[in-house]
């Protein structure tokens, strides 16, 4: 365990292995301690990006849109589900408190070597610029409030929403937040997130988004897909 200060997230291994942090700012972890790599797996790209692509093949570029970076684990699986695809993300992702470089040298995941290395130099690469890293992944970290960031409008084709809890930060979880959101997607985008409250599904429908409940990851009951008409 790798703790820096009381307000610095503490670095701990889930029961699968990988690491998550736990946050004494807001008394949650990043991610489900019987799983961090698991639970991504199941919400972002099972749920998400192969939910998205079942069907057909994905398109040549792929535009994610991520509320939450973290530790960078929901990256990590989509390089993951993308390589094998020779599908290029472009990739913006949010984080108002960025984790600091000593905890991030004592993250370790059991995946493929060259998954490992982009999502190493996607934490390499410097805030606030939109960039390639490598020939796959186009990265642009905004450092930022969740509620005062205006999305641009390239036409996002996925959302992954990894907010804390609504219990724990209400503010980012309303109507008007995801409004903003659904201006800037792509006809049939979709937004995932592991919350299933009720809170969040009313407020998604309020923004326009036609809500499905699925089977949330390592015992939770649920999670939400959302998606533009």
């Amino acid at each position: 365990m790798v703790a820096a200060s009381t307000e610095e997230p503490i670095l701990l291994q889930t029961e699968d292995g990988s690491p998550t942090l736990y946050s004494p700012r807001f008394d949650e972890h990043y991610h489900s301690t019987r799983g961090a790599l698991s639970e991504s797996r199941h919400v972002f790209v099972e749920n998400g990006l192969a939910t998205l692509y079942h069907d057909e093949k994905p398109p040549s570029a792929l535009r994610v849109l991520e509320y939450g970076f973290g530790l960078g684990v929901n990256l990590l699986v989509a390089i993951e589900w993308a390589l094998p695809r020779a599908l290029h993300l472009d990739y913006t992702t949010l984080e108002r408190y960025p984790i600091s470089p000593d905890l991030l040298a004592a993250a370790h995941f059991r995946v493929e070597e060259e998954v490992a290395r982009l999502w190493r130099s996607a934490h390499e690469a410097p805030w606030g610029v939109r960039q390639n890293v490598g020939a796959v992944l186009t990265l642009e970290k905004v450092q930022c409030d969740f509620t005062e960031y205006t999305p641009k409008a390239p036409a996002f084709n996925i959302v992954f929403f990894d907010a804390f809890s609504p219990t724990r930060v209400p503010e980012q979880w309303r109507t008007e937040l995801f409004s903003s959101i659904k201006q800037v997607l792509a006809p049939h985008a979709l937004l995932v997130t592991y919350s299933a409250s009720g809170v969040v599904k009313r407020a998604l429908r309020a923004a326009g988004f036609v809500v499905k409940r699925r089977p949330g990851a390592l015992g939770k009951h649920h999670l939400l897909q959302a998606f533009v008409e």
